[in-house]
């Protein structure tokens, strides 16, 4: 796996990702049914050897499961992984201190301290950009 990086820069680019959107989500993804725990943990086991080490994950994603699943395993790992999450942009969020809370809701799950990335999931015409940038900002 190539990695590009930049050095005034802390994330770097690569070449490819695995995204966790299936991990714990039963509506779309049929989480227990088409997949199960064991498989998920094989799909990282096996992203890890591979050579892959950037997971995106959502808070929203199995409302909140992916992220759980990911922080066990990032905890069982000795392999540096890169992570991003996402802030989702629900009707009731509308002030800048809810971006620094849903991340603090984020890093819990994760067990993590920081993120790599931190991404709001798409934008909210409830949630004006300013508001949204200040709230990256915190």
């Amino acid at each position: 796996m190539t990695e590009v990086s930049n050095e005034t820069r802390f994330l770097h680019a690569v070449e490819m990702g695995l995204g966790a959107w299936q991990w714990g989500d039963r509506v779309v993804w049929g989480y227990g049914q088409t997949h199960t725990d064991k498989d998920i943990r094989e799909a990282f086991d096996v992203s890890l050897n591979l050579g892959i080490r950037f997971v995106d994950t959502a808070e929203i994603y199995g409302s909140g499961r992916s992220e759980q699943m990911l922080g066990t395993f990032l905890k069982e790992t000795d392999q540096p992984v890169l992570v991003a999450t996402k802030f989702f942009p629900w009707p009731w969020r509308l002030t800048k201190t809810s971006l620094p809370r849903a991340l603090k809701g984020s890093l819990e799950r994760l067990g993590v301290e920081s993120v790599d990335l931190y991404q709001i999931h798409w934008p909210s015409f409830l949630l004006s950009p300013e508001t949204m940038m200040e709230g990256m900002v915190e």
